[in-house]
């Protein structure tokens, strides 16, 4: 109560109400100061119900570009741009959940992150949580795991068996590497060792991989393993891969702009996130282990 009297302390300053005001004018003062106060308390008290619920915030307008790269099965083009896939009805479940409309921009994936970078795009998924992109990124909860794993020239599988990943870098073949993509902890550290490993070749996208493989410029590279075998199945490939090494079991989360998303979004997303994950569709499609 004690800040419900301030607001009746500052209506009452405010109305200039004085001790020598006529009988007649106080009336008219206190009528107008009782319906402001009215009007006071309940919102006071309003806002508390509101937040003992512990609801997060519901944005009054939302509206969001989603970046995300052609990736078969997961996410393909659609009809009039639209893209469709399994993690593409996955992210819009997420959204719905939280009444934002979502907009869509293809792109390959490092070059979404540098635009969520510099403000020109709102969220990506698939995100691992480094120190470098929570410079300029948001992250939610964790909404899936990703799987990642070397594929190299079946000739130079036998390089594999017994060998950390590190020293299968150091075998005589070449990795292809996409700039832009976070492959594990790992990985990076092996990224950056000195003196640098020859076996990494730098790609700009995930078409310079396939077209390295076709060009025996590179021996191998990092894939999901289900987007693999889908590629694998659907696609003519003039060359033909073994499995390596498990580079990456982990869970991704939503990444999203500090240029463009404000940081109330996140316990809303975060909110929508535990919802979906608890759904049949989810468990079906998404609870797998690897």
């Amino acid at each position: 109560m004690k800040s419900f009297t301030i607001i009746i302390e500052c209506l009452i300053d405010k109305l200039g109400v004085k001790l020598n005001m006529t009988l007649n004018h106080y009336f008219i003062k206190a009528s107008q100061l009782c319906l402001v106060a009215s009007v006071a308390l309940c919102w006071h008290f309003n806002l508390k119900a509101s937040d003992s619920l512990g609801r997060a915030p519901q944005p009054s307008q939302c509206e969001l570009t989603f970046g995300w790269t052609h990736y078969p099965p997961y996410q393909v083009t659609g009809e009039n741009g639209i893209p469709s896939g399994l993690h593409i009805e996955l992210i819009q479940a997420i959204t719905q959940e939280t009444n934002c409309v979502l907009n869509y921009e293809q792109g390959y994936y490092g070059d979404l992150v540098e635009k969520l970078k510099n403000g020109k795009l709102d969220f990506v998924a698939d995100a691992s949580i480094t120190e470098e992109r929570q410079q300029f990124a948001h992250f939610s909860i964790p909404y899936r795991n990703e799987a990642i794993v070397l594929y190299v020239r079946e000739q130079y599988a036998k390089y594999c068996d017994g060998r950390d990943l590190e020293k299968i870098f150091r075998m005589p073949f070449r990795i292809g590497v996409t700039r832009g993509v976070y492959y594990g902890e790992e990985i990076e550290r092996i990224q950056n060792l000195t003196p640098k490993i020859d076996s990494i070749v730098y790609v700009a996208n995930r078409a310079e991989l396939i077209k390295f493989v076709e060009q025996s410029i590179i021996d191998g590279f990092f894939e999901d393993p289900a987007v693999y075998a889908y590629e694998t199945r659907t696609e003519n490939r003039n060359f033909k891969l073994a499995k390596c090494k498990l580079a990456k079991f982990a869970p991704v989360s939503l990444m999203f702009s500090k240029k463009t998303v404000s940081e109330d979004m996140l316990p809303i997303f975060n909110q929508a996130i535990q919802k979906i994950k608890t759904s049949e569709k989810y468990q079906k499609d998404w609870g797998w282990k690897f």
